[in-house]
């Protein structure tokens, strides 16, 4: 309405001050120099059907009718039709403006230029043709068109209706026609589509715009809410604020890769879309550009983009993964607020600070990795994300924002890093399930006394973990002293060697999105003398899916190869390169922050980041970020779980010369004897379903699992363990504090007894294979709290797949395959071939 009234203002003084002709019922200001005459606004006001001839005649002079002027026809409600002749080359601005039952317009070939808002609010306007003579759609042009159904494209003598290519009519649920179109293409000719060009032309549903266009101007397509499909050609540089806003129906969209920038609000509201393209062009994603596409379930941001700007993903409830890169420098706040489908989340390494509200009402979100670069969690940036079931702030962080994790009510734990200095209020109200708190500043941070409202939440059972010299200090302040108790933080994991008798790991190979085909266990196996060092052999054991090996024509047997060759001096760690016959260095445990080492003559150098604790799953010790840097550059490499070894992701594990290619390497455990120092509980017994009605299964260790139980202060809790007749494993995650394991058998009699460290390890694998058929009980204690649970020797898994009706689709060397991996299960070994094999994680030769 505001912009009607300023038309009528800005008209009234033209029409008073204009001296128009009236000749045939339509007024003209008439130029005698140039013998050209305009058409423009008749007091009477114009109605029914008018035709504008080429040229007029008054008081004996002839003038050619060359421009429709501006606010010629401005709201002449009682207009129909109109027919503009060839030797018009204007269409001034408003020229039909708020002509509501004006149904047909047909502009001859002479036209040149279309102004501002010419056709707006023509709501009855079904069918428009431009010539190719046109070379641009001005501001406003059809805004409010909302009948428009087609654009009829003039080329030479021949006229097109674009309705002819039409596929198939939109219906109404009452099957209504809304449109008659699926197909509008805009002349070759047009060099610039104008802002609100065809703002709310709900009639058209196909634009196909050509290569001659370079710009497409702000709201441009705004509320074009059956627009299905369009193309932005590679001529056009910008994509402007609100171009495609509430374009509902719009499924998909493939930005070309000559766009360096999403505009603000772009496609906000595009609530169909699903699928987007953003090519490497792309350097900035504004404001709102895809705010509230509620159907959006996947983007890949490029590695160009340095910028995301506020609210930019807002409320993209459908959203589950995202890839932010590692150029972004800027998220803006609330940039992927309301994202309740994501589940995970990496901050790139190149942020300082995470964003007011960033991650805001991301309830779904399980996890989120912050890079050690980031210093400031501003306010609300996490909150409400009740999905997290743990919280942990790395140790470059010195500021917590006010309710920064207000709402996380799904976390039972929050870890603090050591530089923290203030931590604002609310922080980490609302927690209701949080247990423990574990804060390594060892000077107390500022905070307010609501950071953590134990008493208002009612969990009040919270256990404060500091440093053993800061636990006076955080006694004597609100409102750390109102925990159930303040303890001691358990020393991080000493130095581990990586070269370790005993230590095998078990590495997962995935193909094309398929479950475990492959499984490779590497260990060493004895000394070996090389170059004139005491190295240990390293050796591969590898076991193949039987149905893979026979779709790729592959060997279905366990093969055993010879890997290389390590050893560990200085707490330096080598590895013996057998092609260039020489040493490498693979990592240095000696090395403080930003330490440097590099492999010989490679042309890297490899950067050690500080040492964290926690955010690898499975692992409770020291790890620390190795980098690459060339001469061009410094970039992620990996995680080095310090007793482990590299992991790529994690899990995707480049460990001990595998190298990282589709396939993908997954790291799935690492034992030294029984004790488990890092386990990959989702991928470790390698069993997943290809189908899930079939329940088919590849099994490498055919263990039971259940599921994991709270721990309780008082009363006793189901163990959380898996085990089969062989092997019992116990998972020991999250305890953190020495416990004794004891398993009793039905007579109460102690078969196994052993006293374990919780904090440095993160589970065991006890071998029962000489236990007596029965039932057992497990129990693991310490002063303060008991966990227990039950096993049978019974056997599982793949013995179950060994029966009558399975081994009808199996030959014989399936079945062979299948005995031998039974057999690797420590049961008596008849058909396996000769050499060294893994049982349990033991070294068993056969002869």
């Amino acid at each position: 309405m505001k912009r009607t009234l300023l038309f009528i203002l800005a008209f009234l003084p033209m029409l008073a001050s204009a001296d128009p002709v009236e000749i045939g019922g339509i007024c003209y200001n008439l130029v005698e120099g140039t013998k050209e005459a305009e058409v423009t606004a008749n007091l009477n006001i114009y109605r029914g059907d008018i035709t504008i001839p080429e040229s007029v005649e008054y008081e004996g002079i002839t003038y050619s009718v060359t421009a429709i002027g501006d606010g010629a026809f401005y709201y002449c409600t009682g207009l129909k039709s109109v027919t503009i002749p060839q030797s018009v080359t204007t269409i001034g601005e408003s020229a039909f403006d708020g002509c509501k039952n004006l149904s047909s317009v047909t502009i001859a070939n002479g036209v040149t230029s279309i102004g501002n808002v010419a056709f707006q609010v023509c709501t009855s306007l079904t069918s428009l043709t431009i010539p190719n003579s046109v070379t641009a759609i001005a501001e406003n042009a059809f805004q409010g068109c909302s009948g428009l159904q087609s654009i009829v494209v003039e080329k030479g003598n021949i006229v097109y209706d674009s309705r002819e290519d039409c596929n198939a009519l939109i219906k109404t649920s009452d099957n209504k026609l809304i449109t008659g179109c699926m197909n509008t293409t805009i002349p070759n000719s047009i060099t610039a589509i104008g802002s609100w060009a065809f703002f709310l032309c709900d009639g058209l549903t196909s634009i196909n715009i050509p290569n001659s266009v370079t710009s497409i101007g702000q709201s441009a397509f705004w509320g074009c809410k059956n627009l299905v499909s369009i193309n932005i050609p590679n001529s056009v540089t910008e994509i402007e604020e609100q171009t495609f806003a509430l374009c509902e129906a719009l499924t998909s969209i493939t930005i070309p890769n000559s766009v360096t920038t999403i505009g603000s609000q772009a496609f906000s509201g595009c609530v169909g879309l699903t699928s987007v393209t953003i090519p490497n062009s792309v350097t900035s994603i504004e404001a709102y550009a895809f705010s509230d596409c509620q159907g959006l379930i996947s983007i890949t941001i490029p590695n160009s983009v340095t910028s995301i700007g506020e609210s930019a993903f807002d409320d993209c409830s459908g959203l589950t993964s995202i890839t932010i890169p590692s150029s972004v420098t800027h998220i803006g706040d609330f940039a992927f607020s309301g994202c309740s489908g994501l589940t995970s989340i990496t901050i790139p390494d190149n942020l300082t600070s995470i964003s007011r509200g960033c991650f805001y009402g991301c309830s779904g979100l399980t996890s989120f990795t912050i890079s050690n670069n980031v210093t400031i969690i501003n306010s609300k940036a996490f909150s409400g994300c009740s999905g997290l079931t743990s919280i942990i702030i790395p140790n470059s962080v010195t500021e917590i924002g006010e309710s920064a994790f207000q709402y996380c009510s799904g976390a039972a734990s929050i870890t603090i890093g050591s530089n923290v200095k203030t931590i604002g209020p609310r922080a980490f109200s609302e927690c209701k399930n949080l247990l423990d708190v574990y804060c390594y500043a060892e000077n107390v941070p500022e905070t307010h006394n609501s950071v953590f409202n134990l008493m208002i939440n009612n969990n009040d059972n919270v256990t404060l973990h500091v440093p053993a010299a800061s636990i006076s200090a955080y006694q004597a302040v609100e409102p750390w002293r109102n925990f159930k108790e303040i303890v001691a933080l358990p020393e991080q994991m000493a130095y581990r060697p990586f070269v370790e008798d005993g230590k095998v790991w078990k590495v997962g190979v995935v193909y094309s999105g398929n479950p475990v085909q492959l499984v490779q266990y590497y260990y060493f196996d004895g000394d070996t003398i090389v170059n004139g060092k005491t190295c240990k052999q390293m050796m591969c054991q590898r076991y193949v899916n039987p149905d893979y090996a026979e779709s790729n024509n592959i060997s279905p047997y366990n093969s055993l190869s010879y890997v290389g060759a390590w050893y560990e001096e200085d707490k330096k760690v080598y590895e013996y390169d057998t092609t260039d016959k020489q040493f490498r260095l693979m990592y240095d445990f000696s090395l403080e922050d930003n330490g440097t080492f590099h492999k010989n003559d490679l042309p890297y150098v490899y950067v050690i980041g500080p040492r964290k604790t926690g955010g690898i799953k499975g692992f409770k010790g020291v790890y620390r970020e190795v980098r690459e840097r060339d001469e061009e550059r410094i970039y992620k490499c990996a995680p080095w779980m310090e007793g482990v070894g590299i992991v790529y992701g994690p899990p995707i594990s480049n460990i001990l010369n595998v190298e990282l290619e589709d396939p993908a390497w997954l790291l799935m455990s690492c034992i030294v004897g029984e004790e488990v120092i890092y386990l990959n509980d989702g991928v470790e017994d390698g069993a997943t379903p290809w189908e899930m009605d079939a329940k088919k299964r590849f099994d490498f260790t055919h263990t039971i699992k259940t599921k994991p139980k709270t721990r309780s202060g008082e009363e006793e809790q189901p163990l959380y363990g898996e085990y089969n007749d062989q092997q019992l494993g116990i998972n020991l995650d999250p305890l953190d504090e020495a416990y004794l394991v004891r398993i009793t058998n039905e007579s109460d009699k102690v078969v196994y007894e052993k006293t374990v460290n919780a904090g440095s390890i993160v589970g065991l694998n006890i071998d029962i294979s000489a236990f007596a058929k029965g039932r057992y009980t497990v129990t693991m204690e310490n002063s303060s709290e008991v966990f227990t649970g039950e096993f049978e020797t019974i056997t599982t898994g793949i013995q179950e797949l060994i029966n009558e009706e399975e081994t009808k689709n199996f030959n014989s060397s399936t079945l062979q395959f299948f005995n031998s991996i039974y057999n690797l299960q420590g049961q008596r070994l008849n058909t396996l071939q000769k050499g060294l094999n893994i049982v349990n994680g033991r070294k068993v030769f056969v002869k």
